[in-house]
């Protein structure tokens, strides 16, 4: 599904009344970024659906919120548009029903933001690379069963960060016998001990306030991320440290899903554990069997819900560039109720 929230044009009295509580949130300027945005959002999963609402197969109806169940048996966009269009009737809505791996580089150079939902791993690295070529902000998400996880890579972009300023005051104290009435001089040079002309300032006041400047942010590509050796004796010390236990089945579905059309529980604990041992770490410490069961089979929709938020909030960042985005992994389980960020690979 494409978003075009317009041409580019400044924003109208009527929307600045309907998105009154953003504007006041991250400002006008920022709403026009947004508003004069284009994004692709492919896969319109139960996850999909949480991206596009906060921006068909039977299996479905649990979880993709955005389909009826008379929509069933048709193209998840077509059956998602309909009610997609009636959150915001300002932002226009396109369905394309093309493979997305069909599409050549050109294609991408529409959009200023690409989100790839339920994808396959080799897909989104393709796609990614494409992205980061073009200088297209970019992200990708998935769930499988109760876990999941959120990418971002909006490389070498600026977003406006705040910083501490400190300030130093001097009250002027007049240069009569009778002080004059007490002036602030900002940045006035230090009292002088020794009976300067300085020496007439008073004592020095320090304040501090936050001023708001850009900075051009450096994200790692897909590849880079999710390919890390962690055999590596740089690494291997930080496995433990960085790396929260939900990683591990994540990165292994990645995998699993990449080449099999089917998956079983076995192969997912094989690949599992297999990506646990990469690390140096026990297998038999981190790999629940009971959990495996929970990773195959329909979206949970609670799941859905978090990375599908965490993902939409990273896309209005990217957009209105006026905070700092999530660096740059994000894994989630409704198994064990935990989401972390992880900045891979780590600083060393």
């Amino acid at each position: 599904m494409v978003t075009d929230t317009g041409d580019q044009e400044l924003i109208s009295e009527d929307e600045k009344a309907l998105y009154d509580r953003q504007i006041r949130l991250w400002g006008l300027e920022a709403q026009n970024r947004i508003r004069n945005s284009k994004v692709l959002l492919a896969g319109l999963t139960g996850c999909g659906a949480e991206i596009a609402k906060n921006l068909v197969t039977e299996d479905d109806k649990c979880c993709q919120f955005l389909i009826s169940e008379d929509s069933i048996g048709q193209n998840r966009a077509d059956a998602t548009k309909l009610r997609c269009q009636v959150l915001n009737p300002n932002v226009e809505l396109s369905v394309d029903k093309e493979d997305l791996a069909t599409k050549e580089e050109t294609f991408f150079r529409a959009f200023d933001l690409v989100i790839l939902v339920d994808q396959k791993y080799s897909l989104v690295e393709k796609v990614n690379e494409i992205c980061r070529k073009l200088r297209i902000r970019f992200e990708a998400a998935g769930v499988f069963g109760w876990v999941g996880y959120g990418f971002f890579d909006f490389n070498d972009f600026a977003f406006l960060t705040n910083v501490v300023k400190r300030h130093a005051y001097h009250i002027d104290a007049g240069s009569g016998s009778q002080p004059s009435a007490s002036v602030l001089e900002k940045n006035a040079p230090p009292a002088d001990q020794s009976g300067d002309a300085r020496g007439t300032l008073g004592p020095v006041i320090v304040d501090d306030d936050e001023e708001r400047v850009k900075k051009n942010m450096s994200f790692a590509s897909w590849s880079s991320t999710l390919n890390v050796d962690w055999s590596h004796k740089k690494f291997i010390r930080l496995a433990s440290r960085v790396l929260p236990n939900v990683y591990f089945p994540v990165r292994a579905l990645l995998r699993v899903y990449d080449g099999n059309s089917t998956v079983d529980t076995n192969m997912v604990l094989d690949l599992w554990r297999k990506e646990v041992e990469k690390c140096g770490r026990d297998p038999t410490e981190l790999v629940d069997q009971q959990e495996a069961s929970y990773l195959i089979g329909p979206q949970f929709s609670p799941a859905c819900a978090i990375v599908g938020a965490v993902v939409a909030q990273e896309a209005i960042k990217a957009l209105s560039q006026n905070a700092i985005p999530l660096q740059n992994l994000f894994v989630y389980s409704a198994y064990s109720s935990s989401g972390v960020v992880c900045y891979l690979p780590p600083e060393i």
